[in-house]
């Protein structure tokens, strides 16, 4: 593993050994809806990020479902940071709203599932709460859509990706939810151009 790291320039500097936080949940037949189980904070009940001196020269950040109150802290000392964006969950849309409304000012994408984009915008019709979202700061957005794909917001279009159709539905993942990672590592190049070329990307957030 440490040799995999390292071909892929891959660093570990800054992390810590600590519980992880922990989420189950129980999803429907066609993975389309989930139900909340159990979560456990775990390390973000109290965390407070490191930031390396060599990582604060970096120019993208993404932030995977974790605290808004961490990923603010992290982009503040950020000095050349170009491109910022992530995803979030029902827990810090629901319990964390504030914070995560704040952070959203912050950033420049956000990939969230469909219900996720209703609950965060309170409406119900995807284009509208597409729109109700940019307004708080992401000027592109990703919602998934689980077996039907995924839709790309940006300003006044979108660009819609079907999902692929396989006989037993499995999670490649093992989180049971598409991976933003792929995609981020997409962003940056495809972030400035128009909506034909960045539409790529959002193949990366449809399962």
């Amino acid at each position: 593993m440490i040799s995999w790291r390292r071909a892929r320039s891959i660093s570990k500097s800054g992390s810590r050994s600590r519980k992880t936080f922990f989420w189950a949940g129980k999803y429907s037949p066609d993975m389309n809806d989930r139900e909340t189980l159990r979560t456990d904070l775990n390390v973000f009940a109290d965390f407070k990020p490191r930031l390396p001196e060599s990582f604060r020269s970096e120019p993208y950040l993404f932030w995977a479902i974790s605290s808004p109150i961490c990923s603010a802290a992290c982009a503040g000392r950020m000095s050349r940071v170009q491109l910022t964006g992530g995803d979030t969950m029902n827990y810090w849309i629901n319990d964390f709203r504030p914070a995560l409304l704040e952070t959203l000012k912050q950033w420049d994408f956000l990939l969230i599932n469909d219900s996720e984009a209703r609950l965060l915008s309170g409406e119900h019709n995807l284009r509208r709460a597409a729109a109700k979202i940019m307004e708080m700061g992401p000027h592109t957005l990703v919602i998934k859509r689980g077996e039907y794909g995924a839709i790309l917001f940006r300003r006044h279009e979108h660009f819609m990706v079907p999902g692929y159709l396989l006989e037993d539905v499995f999670d490649p993942t093992v989180r049971a939810i598409p991976s933003p990672a792929g995609s981020s590592a997409i962003w940056p190049a495809a972030a400035s151009r128009p909506m034909t070329a960045i539409s790529i990307s959002a193949n990366c957030a449809a399962p």
